[in-house]
């Protein structure tokens, strides 16, 4: 069990991500497989256009092409196709095992720290009230490991795949990469401020 001065030493409220990682902290060798096996079963969606723009190309082809080619590009296909099934079975349960020792930590460690407070405190205090913040906060917490996690993998890989394939087939379209991206970015960065200032507020009025 972790100890109950976690929640104090290893809290940063400007941070949150960094607060996630330092309470995953005994279970990064697991998220580390995690990320090889996503990785892999997530291969289809940037591989699957190459294969098939290959296909296409040799079908089109007015020379005759030998049909290996085409056989091993289809066997190919099948095979990343397959492998994303037990792939993600083993990616689902390393993620599964960490959020899961991560609920069990951190409720582990609130109880603690509760255990600390004085009996007046509890008298001013509704215990039911008191309990559903901290069961809604834990979940949060939670949902938060296993709602970033994927999404931010998938679409890291996705990027660096699209950025590999455009430099190796047309190196000159990554000119429109570096006009639009960082324009995303700015767009992105005056837009979050004020949802993130609403969503400040409306935690504050739940609370």
């Amino acid at each position: 069990m972790i100890a109950s001065s976690m929640l104090e030493n290893r809290y940063r409220g400007i941070s949150p991500l960094r607060t996630l990682f330092q309470l995953i902290r005994g279970d990064r060798a697991k998220l580390g497989i995690a990320v090889i096996f996503q990785i892999i079963k997530h291969s289809p969606v940037w591989v699957m256009p190459l294969i098939v723009a290959n296909v296409i190309d040799l079908l089109t082809n007015p020379t005759p092409q030998p049909m290996t080619d085409l056989t091993l590009y289809l066997g190919l296909l099948t095979f990343i196709i397959i492998q994303n099934a037990p792939n993600h079975i083993i990616f689902a349960r390393l993620l599964s095992i960490t959020t899961r020792n991560l609920e069990m930590n951190l409720r582990a460690a609130i109880c603690r720290s509760l255990q600390h407070l004085s009996i007046g405190y509890y008298t001013h205090q509704s215990p039911g009230a008191l309990q559903t913040k901290l069961v809604r906060d834990v979940e949060t917490v939670q949902q938060l490991l296993m709602g970033v996690f994927e999404p931010i993998l998938s679409l890291s890989s996705g990027i660096v795949a699209a950025l590999i394939a455009t430099a190796s087939r047309e190196p000159w379209f990554l000119v429109f990469y570096a006009l639009t991206v960082p324009l995303a970015v700015t767009v992105v960065y005056f837009l979050r401020r004020p949802i993130q200032r609403r969503n400040l507020q409306h935690r504050h009025e739940i609370e």
